[in-house]
């Protein structure tokens, strides 16, 4: 038990030193040698975890959607109207990515090449498709109660993700910049939310 202990610990490092090391490389560029070093194992240790530098690669990219997939399913299934569960993904998700921004980094890395990755890509947009399934009926729900405006579901969830996003690949300053509390008002405005 304290040996499976041990061997999640030194992978879940290793993914830990390679996320913001291929988000600032590449995966060319990203040295197994180096994220050795970064996580603090030796070299041979990374491949006892990951067959291939390619498969820690994925690993980095795909693992941290069960984090988002969690934030999902909170909204999805928390009690409330539209308007506040709408507000709780915009916070959910700006916290989270304001802590986390390499891996939403290296998530954009693989979608800006969806020719160079084309099963990890997929499986992004796999999960796009998982997230707008979740979100258009609660946008849907919204205008029919009234607190949402009238517009296409599809293209406001679009809009939102496309928000997020940008707002991830731009931001610089830390978590507790008063810049994010920002962001967090203008995110909800794209779904009317004022209050």
């Amino acid at each position: 038990m304290k040996r499976e202990q041990n061997m999640l610990e030194k992978r879940a490092k290793i993914l830990e030193a390679a996320i913001p090391l291929f988000a600032d490389n590449g995966l060319s560029a990203t040295t197994v040698a180096t994220i050795a070093k970064q996580a603090g194992v030796g070299f041979g240790t990374v491949f006892n975890y990951f067959a291939t530098k390619e498969d820690l690669f994925k690993a980095a990219v795909l693992e941290p959607l069960d984090e988002q997939r969690e934030i999902l399913k909170q909204i999805v299934m928390a009690q409330g109207t539209p308007h506040e569960r709408l507000k709780k993904m915009v916070i959910c998700h700006l916290h989270h990515f304001s802590h986390h921004r390499n891996k939403m980094r290296l998530m954009l890395y693989v979608l800006g090449q969806p020719e160079r990755f084309p099963e990890i890509a997929e499986e992004l947009f796999a999960f796009a498709r998982d997230f707008f399934a979740a979100v258009v009926p609660i946008v849907e729900e919204g205008q029919t109660n009234g607190e949402i405006p009238a517009c296409d579901p599809l293209g406001l969830s679009w809009s939102y993700f496309a928000y997020i996003n940008g707002v991830v690949m731009t931001m610089l300053d830390p978590p507790d910049d008063p810049k994010w509390e920002q962001f967090i008002l203008h995110g909800c405005r794209l779904f009317g939310i004022t209050d």
